[in-house]
Formats: structure tokens, C-alpha cells, sequence
């Protein structure tokens, strides 16, 4: 599957041979052609999506456990054997499937109608031309209905049939690992990719740094992703900046998420142009592309939010552009030397709003199911940012430090370090002229703001709280 969708208009034209692909028989390998594969690989996943999108004829709630699935109906209650789709046999799957693998992408498949996993269709397609990406695949399903039939007390550690498959994949990918060859293929690659996004989602932190040296290791190797997939190089980079963002370390692979994102049609106000404007210095441009970017994150984000819908399509990379671009960027930005307690005002705004619009993007991430483990870690930077150097720098858009601020107060409501962020904001206020909290929220509003996340009007105690703060 290509990494972007591709636009169509009108009804689709009835192909008869569209779902034939031609072998040889005296060249049996063209099956692995990359394009024989491209195409095996859309007329699965449009069967999926069809299978998905056929409109049920009553609602119906599903229980789904590990030995059966109980389909509880509006007038009867029955107990049934798993539902698999007729289709299935036909699918091109790399390994021959045993009953309970039938069951396992039976439940993937279905489980997309409540369950929001991002990207899960387009991993999907790419575990199905690969035998280790297809058991990984499979220690996934295992664990994921584990939590559906158990959601208070799974527990990874102890999810065998999880560990099984897992364990199956690592025996496969070390075997490959050996082949010169092999262990530069795209299938192994994919395999990577997959095990560090599992790594991710368990919280296992040393698997995940040997997962992610690995693949870094066959980065150079390659000498880069040439001739790959293009979703490899983007989901490379897009793991590998959920790991740095941890640490707050400096991303390992070119941003190519800049080379997708979308053309978006929006208008910056007139209060951030005017903050890009003043940020164009050697020392500060990096600021002003990234707030460009957010910019667009934000746009995204509100006309999202404001129709109603959420991001819930699992073959959309948009989020994976936008956010992975942005957070790309503020990664690759310069840091403030721990032993230098002297740093200039233009310092102090670059780490200020770095790390602001970071903790922004964490957020968002963590609202949209997307992982994110680093907002403590971040406000807690910011907030020794502030106390060691307590005092107001006036000489460098005042504005923007006042946006950074309030910015992390309202996404951070319960936080310790609430009476250092209103003392802040206080003072910035008093400095640009800015006689009430409302006043300041309305202008850190018309920089950047989502309102998903944010929200879209100040907390009473909140506007209590500054106000109260003498000048």
C-alpha cells in the first residue's frame, strides 16, 4: 500500500481482470515481484474495508474471548464458533494459517469497528507479504483481544499466547539476521519497525533501545531506505522520534515526513505572522519554522475537532506528517548548556518555546491514541527552566514567552508547578501592559491554539489565581 491515498471522483469502473495477477509457471518467483505484491496487498485491503463498511442489518454487541466469541443479539442469545470471512482463504498470507489464526485476523478485522489503533490497516497490508511481520502481527491480535476479554486484569508479562508469537518472531528475525542479504530486506526491516512499535506500546525500554540500535545499524549499512516502501522511512522516523522525545535527544533520521505533509489552505493570524516575522535570525529561524509547522498541526486539529469527527481513519497518515514533522523539528533545535548559568533572553525563548510547543504535541498525541510517554518528563524541564532563571527577559518577544506559558498552564491544570507558571504569566503580563487574564489567554489564543485539548475558554480559578497576583 502506497503511503499517501490516492483521489478518486466519481463511481469506480467495473474491471473484470482487475483482481488477476499473472504468474509464469516456469518463473514461479514473479509472485514476489514488488508490484505482483502492491497489488495482492490493495485487493486484500479493499476486502477489508468492504467487510468493514457493509451496514449491519441490527446492532449487535460483541464479547470476545480467547477460546470463543459470544454474540449476544436483540432478541435471542446464542453462543457462536468465531466468525471468519469466507474470503479469508483466498488472502495471500505468508504463512499457512492454523484455525486460531484465522480467528486472531477475523478479530483485527472486526475490532476496527470500536477499537481505534492508529495505522493498523496500512501494518496490516505490509505484515502480509512477511513471515516474521506476520507473527509479530500476530502477537499483537493475541494481545489486544487478551485486553478486550480482560481489560482490568491483563497483564503483558503473562499473556502466553502474546509471548508465544512474539518469541516466534525474534527466532525468525535472528535466523535472517545471519543471511547478508536478508538481514538488509525490506521484510526484516518491516519486522523491525514492527517490533519496536510493540516495544513502545509494553513500556519495555531496553527492548526497545536494542530494537531501535539495530535498525539504525541497517540504516547504515544500506547506506539509507533506498528502493524501500516509502511507509518504511516514514514510520522510521516516526518511531524513532516518539523514543528521542522521551529523553528529549536529538533524532536519528532524516525528517521525511516534510517531504508528505499535506497542503493544508489556512490563514495565519495576524499576531503570529508577526511573531515569525521577528523570529527571522540565524539564531531563532529554527523557532519560526517550527511554529509554522504547529501552526498547521493546530489548523488540522480544530477543523477536525469542530466537525465533529476524530482521527479515526487507520489508513490515514496525516497525523504521522503533521505531528511527526513538527516534533522532528523542535528535536533537531539546539539545547541550553547545563553548566552555562549565563544564557542571553534569545536563548531562554528558544528553550522556552521548544519545550512548550513539545509538551503541546504530547498532548495532542495522548488524546489521539497516538504513544506518549513524555509530558512529565518535558514540564518538568520546563519547569526548571523557570526557576533557574526566575527573572522576565523583556528585550525578546514577550508575546511568545506569555504564549509558551500559558500554553502549558491550561494543558497542565493540576500541576505542581501551577504557582510558578501564574507568577510567570503574571509578570509577562505586566511587562506587555496586559491588565487581565482573559485579556492574555485571548492573545496567546490568536498565536497558536488547539482547542480539543486546551480548551476554548480560561478556568475560573485559573483567571482568579493571576488576577490576584499583584504587579
Amino acid at each position: 500500500m502506497a503511503s499517501r491515498l490516492p483521489q478518486t471522483s466519481g463511481p469506480r469502473k467495473h474491471n473484470p481482470g482487475g483482481d488477476l495477477v499473472f504468474v509464469s509457471l516456469s518463473h514461479p518467483g514473479e509472485i514476489k515481484n514488488r508490484d505482483n505484491q502492491r497489488a495482492i496487498r490493495s485487493r486484500v485491503m479493499r476486502d477489508i474495508g468492504r467487510s468493514r463498511r457493509t451496514r449491519k442489518k441490527r446492532p449487535q454487541q460483541m464479547t470476545f474471548e480467547l477460546t470463543k466469541t459470544a454474540i449476544v443479539d436483540d432478541t435471542a442469545s446464542a453462543t457462536y464458533a468465531p466468525h471468519i470471512p469466507a474470503s479469508l482463504e483466498s488472502w495471500p498470507f505468508p504463512v499457512e494459517l492454523d484455525s486460531r489464526a484465522k480467528e486472531l485476523v477475523s478479530f483485527m478485522n472486526s475490532e476496527a469497528d470500536v477499537v481505534y489503533r492508529p495505522f493498523r490497516t496500512i501494518w496490516f497490508s505490509m505484515a502480509l507479504v512477511d513471515q516474521s511481520a506476520f507473527q509479530l502481527s500476530m502477537a499483537n491480535a493475541s494481545m489486544f483481544l487478551a485486553q478486550r476479554k480482560d481489560p482490568d486484569g491483563f497483564r503483558y508479562e503473562t499473556c502466553s499466547e502474546s509471548l508465544t508469537y512474539f518469541g516466534q518472531c525474534l527466532s525468525l528475525v535472528t535466523k535472517r539476521l545471519e543471511d547478508p542479504k536478508d538481514r538488509l530486506s525490506e521484510g526484516v526491516i518491516t519486522t523491525i519497525l514492527g517490533l519496536i512499535c510493540h516495544d513502545l506500546y509494553v513500556g519495555i525500554w531496553d527492548r526497545l533501545a536494542a530494537h531501535s540500535a539495530g535498525l539504525h545499524l541497517i540504516y547504515k549499512l544500506r547506506g539509507g531506505f533506498r528502493d524501500l516502501s516509502p511507509n518504511i522511512p516514514l514510520f522510521a522516523s516516526w518511531y524513532d522520534i516518539l523514543k528521542c522525545t522521551m529523553n528529549d535527544k536529538p533524532p536519528s533520521f532524516p525528517n521525511y515526513a516534510l517531504d508528505y505533509t499535506p497542503s493544508l489552505v489556512y490563514h495565519k493570524r495576524p499576531l503570529l505572522e508577526a511573531v515569525i516575522q521577528q523570529l527571522q535570525t540565524p539564531d531563532l529561524k529554527c523557532v519560526a519554522e517550527a511554529l509554522e509547522r504547529l501552526a498547521l498541526v493546530a489548523h488540522f486539529a480544530n477543523k477536525v475537532s469542530r466537525s465533529g469527527s476524530q482521527w479515526q481513519k487507520e489508513d490515514d497518515m496525516t497525523p504521522l506528517y503533521l505531528v511527526g514533522s513538527a516534533t522532528h523539528i523542535l528535536l533537531s533545535m539546539p539545547r541550553l548548556n547545563p553548566s552555562n548559568k549565563n544564557i542571553s533572553s534569545v536563548e531562554l525563548l528558544r528553550e522556552l518555546t521548544r519545550l512548550a510547543m513539545l509538551i503541546l504535541l504530547a498532548n495532542l498525541k495522548r488524546a489521539y491514541h497516538f504513544t506518549s510517554n513524555e509530558p512529565c518528563f518535558l514540564e518538568a524541564k520546563l519547569s526548571d527552566l523557570l526557576l533557574t532563571y526566575p527573572n522576565t527577559f523583556g528585550d525578546v518577544l514577550p508575546h511568545l514567552q506569555l504564549w509558551a506559558v500559558m500554553t502549558v498552564a491550561t494543558l497542565q491544570p493540576k500541576s505542581a508547578s501551577q504557582g510558578l507558571y501564574t507568577t510567570r504569566i503574571a509578570s509577562l503580563m505586566s511587562l506587555l501592559g496586559i491588565k487581565s487574564a482573559k485579556a492574555a489567554f485571548g492573545m496567546a489564543k490568536n498565536i497558536i491554539w488547539i482547542e480539543s485539548i486546551a480548551g476554548e475558554e480560561l478556568n475560573q480559578f485559573f483567571i482568579h489565581t493571576i488576577d490576584g497576583i499583584p504587579s
